[in-house]
């Protein structure tokens, strides 16, 4: 039997939706479902992932991704080249999950919790 970390280092994942959290001793302890999800080109996934994806990448503070007026948005608060960020994340995520439209953002709304909002329209 396979550990979760052996699934979790492959290039593209699969997600499940199912939100829960990682033991010390690899046990995958699910406590329930996240509900935010986009559709594009067919395609069914959370924007959490490709998140998790671009902060990875030098230069990013924070982003978002949404739908906004039918593209696929990046919203992104730091200092990045974005041809650049655009061909690193060509090489992580599945081409359904690339952004179709890069915004430079100094300030991402966050709700008085601190967390980003998700029901922004992207300009």
């Amino acid at each position: 039997l396979a550990s979760f970390s052996d699934y979790t280092a492959t290039k593209n994942g699969f997600a499940t939706g199912d939100s829960g959290r990682l033991t010390g001793n690899e046990e995958l302890i699910v406590s329930g479902r996240n509900r935010f999800f986009i559709k594009n080109r067919g395609f069914r996934f959370s924007p959490e992932i490709v998140e998790v994806k671009v902060r990875k990448q030098n230069g990013v503070r924070d982003c978002r991704v949404s739908m906004a007026a039918g593209l696929l948005t990046l919203e992104i608060d730091g200092n990045v080249d974005l041809e650049n960020l655009r061909k690193e994340l060509e090489m992580v995520l599945p081409d359904y999950a690339l952004p179709e439209k890069f915004i430079l953002a100094a300030d991402l709304r966050r709700n008085t919790a601190g967390k980003l909002t998700r029901n922004d329209n992207a300009g």
